[in-house]
C-alpha cells in the first residue's frame, strides 16, 4: 500500500477510533475472557512478534463488548504483567 492509501484511511477512520478509546465502560462485567493475536511486523528492519492481547466481557444484558485491547512484545508478556 501506498502512504497516501494509509494516509487517506487513517483520516477516515481516526475519528471513529478516538470515541471507542474514550467511550463509557459498563462498571462490571459478568464474565470476561482474555485472548491474544500474534502478528509478524517490521521494526527497525527486523521481522519480530507482537501480540495483541483483547479482552470480551459479558455485560449484565448479555451483550458481548470489547472493554480493551493492549499490544505487547509477546503473546504472554501481558497476562504475566497484569
Amino acid at each position: 500500500m501506498s502512504e497516501a492509501t494509509i494516509s487517506h484511511i487513517t483520516d477516515r477512520v481516526i475519528g471513529h477510533i478516538h470515541q471507542w478509546k474514550n467511550r463509557r465502560l459498563e462498571k462490571v462485567y459478568m464474565v470476561v475472557w482474555r485472548d491474544a493475536i500474534v502478528f509478524k511486523v517490521r521494526q527497525e528492519g527486523k521481522v519480530i512478534d507482537k501480540s495483541v492481547q483483547i479482552a470480551l466481557g459479558l455485560n449484565n444484558n448479555g451483550r458481548k463488548e470489547i472493554p480493551g485491547m493492549w499490544i505487547c512484545q509477546n503473546k504472554s508478556a501481558a497476562f504475566r504483567d497484569e
